[in-house]
């Protein structure tokens, strides 16, 4: 997985994903980056490994 802050890449990492309620999650709780001033904005994107396929979610958080 891929996460970038406000456009920025912050971290990669490898996570097994786990089922719940239906649909996979992926913890990347690990992963830190500084607070700006204003709000901000999360990329996690993820591949499934030995695949082409690929899920990008965005996060926002207000100031």
């Amino acid at each position: 997985m891929v996460v970038r802050h406000d456009g920025k890449r912050v971290g990669t990492s490898t996570a097994r994903a786990v089922r719940d309620d239906g649909r996979y999650e992926v913890d990347f709780r690990e992963i830190r980056s500084a607070n700006t001033a204003e709000g901000d904005t999360f990329k996690v994107t993820i591949k499934r490994v030995g695949t082409s396929t690929k899920v990008t979610r965005t996060l926002r958080f207000a100031s």
